[in-house]
């Protein structure tokens, strides 16, 4: 009796991982992977938009391959009024890009470019309007955990805006920053994400 339940359980061993492993992802090793030697078209991962007003993926964009987001009209309006002023405020962002390359399997690189702007602000009865090229953002991103597999995700994204923007555009001056996007993986394939700044 022992000898055929042992034969049983070393043929019943096999099955059972191959089952376990059918349930699970191939996680491959990406680790050699870099821009000038792109991971293969069959090990990328799903794709992810940080995109121009959106909120920030912790994902990078696989090495060697380029993604380009594009936010084709966003729209804007705030109105205050108080005893004394009233104020309106009305912005079109048209045509905002994002330009991203994967460097390495966790690391990308990304040009965000404003191509035109229209400000339109009224105040007590005046009305000043600034319209063109917007601001212009160079970050990257280092994903410290969960790019490729795991219920959580997050990365480091530094960043320096340059004051390319007209007058009224921008700030004219150069800026920097860190941005902390996070995500984590809930029930029936929903997913909830932070990004702190």
């Amino acid at each position: 009796m022992k000898k055929s339940l042992c034969c049983l359980l070393a043929l019943a061993l096999p099955v059972v991982r191959a089952n376990a492993a059918a349930g699970e992802p191939t996680v491959i090793d990406k680790s050699g992977f870099h821009l000038f030697n792109p991971t293969p078209t069959e090990s990328l991962r799903q794709l992810s938009i940080d995109g121009p007003g959106n909120t920030e993926s912790p994902y990078t964009v696989d090495a060697g391959h380029s993604q380009l987001e594009l936010s084709l009209v966003s729209y804007t309006h705030d109105r205050e009024s108080s005893a004394d002023a009233a104020r309106r405020f009305d912005a079109w962002s048209i045509g905002h890009i994002a330009l991203k390359a994967g460097l390495l399997n966790q690391l990308d690189a990304q040009l965000v470019l404003e191509t035109y702007n229209l400000i339109d602000e009224r105040a007590n009865g005046s009305r000043v309007t600034h319209q063109g090229f917007g601001d212009t953002i160079l970050r990257f991103k280092y994903n410290l955990w969960g790019n490729d597999t795991g219920p959580t995700a997050f990365a480091v994204m530094p960043y320096v805006k340059f004051p390319t923007g007209g007058i009224g555009l921008g700030n004219n001056s150069v800026e920097g920053g860190l941005i902390l996007p996070f995500e984590t993986a809930l029930a029936a394939d929903f997913y909830l994400g932070f990004t702190t700044r």
